[in-house]
Protein backbone atom coordinates (compact mmCIF):
# COMPACT_ATOMS: atom_id res chain seq x y z
CA UNK A 1 0.00 0.00 0.00
CA UNK A 2 1.50 3.45 -0.99
CA UNK A 3 2.26 6.21 2.14
CA UNK A 4 -0.44 8.42 0.34
CA UNK A 5 -2.70 5.55 0.10
CA UNK A 6 -2.35 4.44 3.87
CA UNK A 7 -2.57 8.05 4.76
CA UNK A 8 -5.89 8.62 2.81
CA UNK A 9 -7.77 5.69 4.90
CA UNK A 10 -5.89 6.36 8.14
CA UNK A 11 -7.72 9.95 7.70
CA UNK A 12 -10.74 8.24 6.08
CA UNK A 13 -11.49 5.60 9.29
CA UNK A 14 -10.32 8.89 12.09
CA UNK A 15 -12.92 10.68 10.42
CA UNK A 16 -15.72 7.86 10.92
CA UNK A 17 -14.21 7.73 14.88
CA UNK A 18 -15.23 11.48 15.21
CA UNK A 19 -18.71 10.92 13.85
CA UNK A 20 -19.19 7.69 16.33
CA UNK A 21 -17.68 9.37 19.28
CA UNK A 22 -20.08 12.64 18.46
CA UNK A 23 -23.13 10.40 17.49
CA UNK A 24 -22.51 6.91 19.28
CA UNK A 25 -24.24 4.55 16.59
CA UNK A 26 -23.46 0.65 17.28
CA UNK A 27 -23.63 0.07 13.59
CA UNK A 28 -20.98 2.85 12.50
CA UNK A 29 -18.90 1.73 15.70
CA UNK A 30 -18.67 -1.48 14.98
CA UNK A 31 -17.63 -0.85 11.45
CA UNK A 32 -14.98 1.45 12.31
CA UNK A 33 -13.45 -1.40 14.84
CA UNK A 34 -13.55 -3.69 11.12
CA UNK A 35 -12.19 -0.86 9.87
CA UNK A 36 -9.36 -0.37 12.60
CA UNK A 37 -8.73 -3.92 12.75
CA UNK A 38 -7.82 -4.31 9.37
CA UNK A 39 -5.07 -1.44 9.45
CA UNK A 40 -3.52 -2.79 12.63
CA UNK A 41 -3.08 -6.07 10.87
CA UNK A 42 -2.17 -4.56 7.44
CA UNK A 43 0.78 -2.35 8.42
CA UNK A 44 3.83 -1.56 9.87
CA UNK A 45 6.60 0.51 11.05
CA UNK A 46 5.21 4.42 10.61
CA UNK A 47 1.92 3.34 9.22
CA UNK A 48 1.26 0.84 12.01
CA UNK A 49 2.39 3.21 14.81
CA UNK A 50 -0.53 5.58 13.56
CA UNK A 51 -3.20 2.89 13.76
CA UNK A 52 -2.08 1.91 16.68
CA UNK A 53 -2.59 5.07 17.86
CA UNK A 54 -5.66 5.77 16.98
CA UNK A 55 -6.78 2.30 18.32
CA UNK A 56 -5.68 3.42 21.90
CA UNK A 57 -7.59 6.78 21.87
CA UNK A 58 -10.88 5.29 21.03
CA UNK A 59 -13.34 5.54 23.69
CA UNK A 60 -13.59 2.99 26.66
CA UNK A 61 -16.65 1.32 25.01
CA UNK A 62 -14.64 1.13 21.47
CA UNK A 63 -11.63 -0.31 22.78
CA UNK A 64 -13.34 -2.47 25.05
CA UNK A 65 -14.84 -3.85 21.42
CA UNK A 66 -11.67 -4.15 19.03
CA UNK A 67 -10.11 -5.99 21.86
CA UNK A 68 -12.82 -8.55 22.40
CA UNK A 69 -12.67 -8.87 18.67
CA UNK A 70 -8.98 -9.77 18.68
CA UNK A 71 -9.03 -12.11 21.34
CA UNK A 72 -11.65 -13.88 19.87
CA UNK A 73 -9.74 -15.03 16.91
CA UNK A 74 -7.45 -18.18 17.04
CA UNK A 75 -4.57 -18.33 19.25
CA UNK A 76 -2.00 -18.75 16.50
CA UNK A 77 -2.91 -15.16 14.78
CA UNK A 78 -1.86 -11.76 14.54
CA UNK A 79 -5.12 -10.80 16.20
CA UNK A 80 -3.92 -12.05 19.80
CA UNK A 81 -0.58 -10.56 18.97
CA UNK A 82 -1.99 -7.27 18.66
CA UNK A 83 -4.21 -7.87 21.46
CA UNK A 84 -1.56 -8.63 23.88
CA UNK A 85 0.21 -5.36 22.64
CA UNK A 86 -2.97 -3.14 23.09
CA UNK A 87 -3.58 -4.71 26.20
CA UNK A 88 0.15 -3.49 28.08
CA UNK A 89 -0.70 -0.63 26.22
CA UNK A 90 -3.23 0.42 28.03
CA UNK A 91 -2.45 -1.00 31.11
CA UNK A 92 1.08 0.34 31.75
CA UNK A 93 0.77 3.36 29.38
CA UNK A 94 3.49 5.17 31.26
CA UNK A 95 6.04 2.34 30.74
CA UNK A 96 5.29 2.34 27.16
CA UNK A 97 5.55 6.09 26.78
CA UNK A 98 9.41 5.81 28.41
CA UNK A 99 9.63 2.59 26.11
CA UNK A 100 9.20 4.38 23.17
CA UNK A 101 11.31 7.73 24.26
CA UNK A 102 14.12 5.44 24.77
CA UNK A 103 13.98 3.33 21.39
CA UNK A 104 13.78 6.56 19.76
CA UNK A 105 16.79 7.85 21.47
CA UNK A 106 19.09 4.55 20.36
CA UNK A 107 17.69 5.11 16.52
CA UNK A 108 18.87 8.53 16.98
CA UNK A 109 22.24 8.31 18.32
CA UNK A 110 24.05 5.47 17.38
CA UNK A 111 27.06 4.20 18.12
CA UNK A 112 29.60 4.71 15.02
CA UNK A 113 32.83 3.32 16.41
CA UNK A 114 32.66 -0.13 15.39
CA UNK A 115 35.31 -1.26 12.70
CA UNK A 116 32.59 -2.04 9.85
CA UNK A 117 31.71 1.84 10.24
CA UNK A 118 28.05 0.43 10.54
CA UNK A 119 25.87 2.33 13.21
CA UNK A 120 24.92 -0.22 15.70
CA UNK A 121 22.11 0.47 17.99
CA UNK A 122 21.68 -0.17 21.88
CA UNK A 123 18.55 0.07 23.75
CA UNK A 124 20.02 -0.87 27.40
CA UNK A 125 16.57 0.49 29.35
CA UNK A 126 14.67 -3.01 29.58
CA UNK A 127 12.92 -2.71 33.04
CA UNK A 128 11.41 -6.39 33.78
CA UNK A 129 11.43 -5.46 37.54
CA UNK A 130 8.50 -3.03 36.94
CA UNK A 131 6.38 -5.67 34.53
CA UNK A 132 6.07 -8.38 31.84
CA UNK A 133 7.94 -6.31 28.51
CA UNK A 134 7.42 -9.16 26.29
CA UNK A 135 4.45 -7.97 24.54
CA UNK A 136 6.89 -4.44 23.71
CA UNK A 137 9.26 -6.85 22.38
CA UNK A 138 6.93 -8.77 20.42
CA UNK A 139 5.88 -5.12 18.70
CA UNK A 140 9.44 -4.76 17.79
CA UNK A 141 10.30 -7.33 16.38
CA UNK A 142 6.86 -8.38 14.54
CA UNK A 143 6.21 -4.25 13.87
CA UNK A 144 7.91 -1.45 14.87
CA UNK A 145 9.65 0.81 12.42
CA UNK A 146 13.61 0.52 13.04
CA UNK A 147 16.15 1.44 10.72
CA UNK A 148 16.28 -0.17 7.30
CA UNK A 149 20.09 -1.26 8.07
CA UNK A 150 22.21 -3.97 8.90
CA UNK A 151 22.49 -2.14 12.56
CA UNK A 152 18.08 -1.88 12.44
CA UNK A 153 18.66 -5.63 11.43
CA UNK A 154 20.46 -6.73 15.08
CA UNK A 155 18.54 -4.08 17.01
CA UNK A 156 15.54 -5.87 16.12
CA UNK A 157 16.52 -9.07 16.36
CA UNK A 158 18.03 -7.96 19.81
CA UNK A 159 14.60 -8.30 20.93
CA UNK A 160 14.64 -11.83 19.96
CA UNK A 161 16.28 -12.44 23.78
CA UNK A 162 14.26 -10.81 25.96
CA UNK A 163 11.30 -12.70 25.46
CA UNK A 164 11.54 -15.55 27.53
CA UNK A 165 8.96 -15.81 29.84
CA UNK A 166 7.53 -19.69 29.37
CA UNK A 167 3.67 -19.00 29.38
CA UNK A 168 1.02 -20.39 27.07
CA UNK A 169 1.06 -16.78 25.58
CA UNK A 170 4.48 -15.86 24.37
CA UNK A 171 4.10 -19.98 22.45
CA UNK A 172 1.23 -18.54 20.80
CA UNK A 173 3.27 -15.41 19.46
CA UNK A 174 6.25 -17.00 18.67
CA UNK A 175 4.59 -19.81 16.82
CA UNK A 176 3.00 -16.71 14.82
CA UNK A 177 6.28 -15.07 14.65
CA UNK A 178 7.37 -18.45 13.06
CA UNK A 179 4.40 -18.22 10.91
CA UNK A 180 4.88 -14.36 9.70
CA UNK A 181 8.53 -14.15 9.39
CA UNK A 182 9.85 -17.63 8.74
CA UNK A 183 11.24 -20.61 10.07
CA UNK A 184 13.96 -18.99 11.69
CA UNK A 185 12.19 -18.37 14.46
CA UNK A 186 11.35 -21.50 15.32
CA UNK A 187 14.62 -22.38 17.77
CA UNK A 188 12.88 -20.00 20.47
CA UNK A 189 10.07 -22.33 20.99
CA UNK A 190 12.41 -24.99 22.46
CA UNK A 191 13.50 -22.35 25.11
CA UNK A 192 10.06 -21.07 25.84
CA UNK A 193 8.01 -24.72 25.73
CA UNK A 194 11.17 -26.59 27.42
CA UNK A 195 8.97 -27.04 30.91
CA UNK A 196 5.42 -27.02 29.49
CA UNK A 197 5.13 -30.69 28.62
CA UNK A 198 1.06 -29.60 27.49
CA UNK A 199 2.66 -27.19 25.63
CA UNK A 200 5.12 -29.08 23.37
CA UNK A 201 2.39 -31.42 22.78
CA UNK A 202 -0.32 -28.82 21.73
CA UNK A 203 2.72 -26.70 19.38
CA UNK A 204 4.39 -30.13 17.61
CA UNK A 205 1.40 -30.95 14.99
CA UNK A 206 1.52 -27.30 14.34
CA UNK A 207 4.99 -26.84 13.79
CA UNK A 208 5.25 -29.79 10.90
CA UNK A 209 2.62 -28.25 9.58
CA UNK A 210 4.70 -24.33 9.53
CA UNK A 211 7.53 -26.22 8.06
CA UNK A 212 5.65 -27.99 5.48
CA UNK A 213 4.18 -24.52 4.48
CA UNK A 214 7.46 -22.60 4.70
CA UNK A 215 9.53 -24.99 2.74
CA UNK A 216 6.45 -25.26 0.39
CA UNK A 217 7.11 -21.33 -0.20
CA UNK A 218 10.63 -21.22 -0.77
CA UNK A 219 12.00 -21.40 3.11
CA UNK A 220 15.45 -23.29 3.37
CA UNK A 221 15.99 -21.87 7.07
CA UNK A 222 14.20 -25.12 8.75
CA UNK A 223 17.14 -25.98 10.99
CA UNK A 224 15.04 -24.23 13.99
CA UNK A 225 11.92 -26.34 13.69
CA UNK A 226 14.11 -29.64 13.82
CA UNK A 227 16.04 -29.28 16.94
CA UNK A 228 12.97 -27.91 18.59
CA UNK A 229 11.07 -30.90 17.84
CA UNK A 230 14.07 -32.80 19.27
CA UNK A 231 14.55 -31.18 22.10
CA UNK A 232 11.23 -31.95 23.49
CA UNK A 233 12.45 -35.63 23.34
CA UNK A 234 9.43 -37.73 22.92
CA UNK A 235 8.06 -40.28 20.52
CA UNK A 236 5.57 -37.87 18.98
CA UNK A 237 8.19 -35.46 18.29
CA UNK A 238 9.96 -38.41 16.80
CA UNK A 239 6.66 -39.45 14.76
CA UNK A 240 7.00 -36.09 13.76
CA UNK A 241 10.29 -35.59 12.71
CA UNK A 242 9.87 -38.76 10.63
CA UNK A 243 7.05 -37.09 9.38
CA UNK A 244 8.77 -33.95 7.86
CA UNK A 245 11.21 -36.48 6.49
CA UNK A 246 9.22 -38.59 4.15
CA UNK A 247 8.13 -34.74 3.33
CA UNK A 248 11.02 -33.51 2.69
CA UNK A 249 12.09 -36.43 0.42
CA UNK A 250 8.99 -36.06 -2.02
CA UNK A 251 9.42 -32.03 -2.44
CA UNK A 252 13.28 -32.40 -2.58
CA UNK A 253 12.76 -35.01 -5.25
CA UNK A 254 10.00 -32.69 -6.59
CA UNK A 255 12.43 -30.20 -7.24
CA UNK A 256 15.24 -32.46 -8.77
CA UNK A 257 17.15 -32.54 -5.77
CA UNK A 258 18.42 -36.19 -3.94
CA UNK A 259 20.48 -34.47 -1.11
CA UNK A 260 20.48 -38.01 0.22
CA UNK A 261 22.93 -39.21 -2.33
CA UNK A 262 24.46 -35.59 -3.39
CA UNK A 263 27.96 -35.92 -1.82
CA UNK A 264 30.44 -33.69 -3.94
CA UNK A 265 28.03 -30.78 -3.52
CA UNK A 266 29.63 -28.63 -1.22
CA UNK A 267 33.15 -29.09 -3.52
CA UNK A 268 31.06 -28.07 -6.75
CA UNK A 269 29.96 -24.89 -4.83
CA UNK A 270 33.36 -24.05 -3.74
CA UNK A 271 34.75 -24.89 -7.45
CA UNK A 272 31.78 -22.97 -9.17
CA UNK A 273 32.49 -19.85 -6.56
CA UNK A 274 36.01 -19.94 -7.45
CA UNK A 275 35.25 -20.02 -11.45
CA UNK A 276 32.99 -16.62 -11.04
CA UNK A 277 35.89 -14.72 -9.28
CA UNK A 278 38.01 -15.75 -11.73
CA UNK A 279 35.85 -15.01 -14.48
CA UNK A 280 34.55 -11.43 -12.57
CA UNK A 281 38.58 -10.92 -12.56
CA UNK A 282 39.15 -11.65 -16.05
CA UNK A 283 36.18 -8.90 -16.78
CA UNK A 284 37.89 -6.13 -14.99
CA UNK A 285 40.98 -6.88 -16.46
CA UNK A 286 39.43 -7.20 -20.36
CA UNK A 287 37.99 -3.55 -19.49
CA UNK A 288 41.00 -2.42 -18.08
CA UNK A 289 43.10 -2.86 -21.27
CA UNK A 290 40.57 -2.12 -23.67
CA UNK A 291 39.97 -5.32 -25.43
CA UNK A 292 37.46 -5.35 -28.18
CA UNK A 293 33.84 -5.71 -27.21
CA UNK A 294 33.43 -9.39 -28.28
CA UNK A 295 36.02 -11.17 -26.08
CA UNK A 296 34.06 -8.51 -23.38
CA UNK A 297 30.62 -10.17 -24.08
CA UNK A 298 32.08 -13.54 -24.37
CA UNK A 299 33.35 -13.33 -20.63
CA UNK A 300 29.97 -11.92 -19.71
CA UNK A 301 28.37 -14.91 -21.15
CA UNK A 302 31.01 -16.97 -18.55
CA UNK A 303 29.95 -14.75 -15.72
CA UNK A 304 26.55 -15.55 -16.31
CA UNK A 305 26.86 -19.03 -16.46
CA UNK A 306 29.38 -19.35 -13.23
CA UNK A 307 26.21 -17.73 -11.38
CA UNK A 308 23.84 -20.34 -12.26
CA UNK A 309 26.40 -22.86 -11.24
CA UNK A 310 26.45 -21.16 -8.59
CA UNK A 311 22.49 -20.90 -8.08
CA UNK A 312 22.32 -24.32 -8.57
CA UNK A 313 24.96 -26.04 -6.47
CA UNK A 314 23.61 -23.16 -3.72
CA UNK A 315 20.31 -24.62 -4.00
CA UNK A 316 22.16 -28.39 -3.99
CA UNK A 317 24.00 -27.62 -0.54
CA UNK A 318 21.26 -25.84 1.09
CA UNK A 319 19.03 -28.71 0.74
CA UNK A 320 21.99 -31.60 1.68
CA UNK A 321 22.36 -29.14 5.10
CA UNK A 322 18.61 -29.66 5.82
CA UNK A 323 19.06 -33.32 4.80
CA UNK A 324 21.62 -33.67 7.11
CA UNK A 325 20.68 -32.00 10.01
CA UNK A 326 17.20 -34.45 9.60
CA UNK A 327 18.97 -37.11 9.42
CA UNK A 328 21.47 -35.87 12.77
CA UNK A 329 18.37 -35.36 15.34
CA UNK A 330 16.44 -38.36 14.23
CA UNK A 331 19.04 -40.59 14.65
CA UNK A 332 19.95 -38.57 18.19
CA UNK A 333 16.43 -38.83 19.26
CA UNK A 334 16.30 -42.42 18.20
CA UNK A 335 19.20 -43.42 20.31
CA UNK A 336 17.49 -41.28 23.08
CA UNK A 337 14.28 -42.80 23.57
CA UNK A 338 15.58 -46.68 22.51
CA UNK A 339 19.37 -46.33 23.81
CA UNK A 340 21.57 -49.06 22.45
CA UNK A 341 20.46 -52.55 25.17
CA UNK A 342 17.27 -51.45 26.23
CA UNK A 343 14.81 -54.28 25.31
Amino acid sequence: MSNLLYRTRLFRFATLLLGVMEFSAPAAAHSDIAIIRQELMDSVGGDYVAARDIALSLPASELSQLLLVLEAAEHVSQDRVLASILRFRLDHSAIAAEFDAHLQEAIANPDMRHQSGEPRYFLRWWPTEQADLDPLAFEAILKLPLPNDAGGARLRTSFISRVDHPDSANINMWLYAVKSKGLGYASQLAHVAKDDPAGQTRITPILVQLHKDGRMQGQTTAAGVLYTLASFGTQLQLDSLLEIKAFEQLHLAAEGLSPWSDENCRQELIDARISLRQAERELLAAEREAEPQTAINAINATIQQCEQQVDNTTRRFEAKQLWDNLEEVIEKLESQLNPPGSP
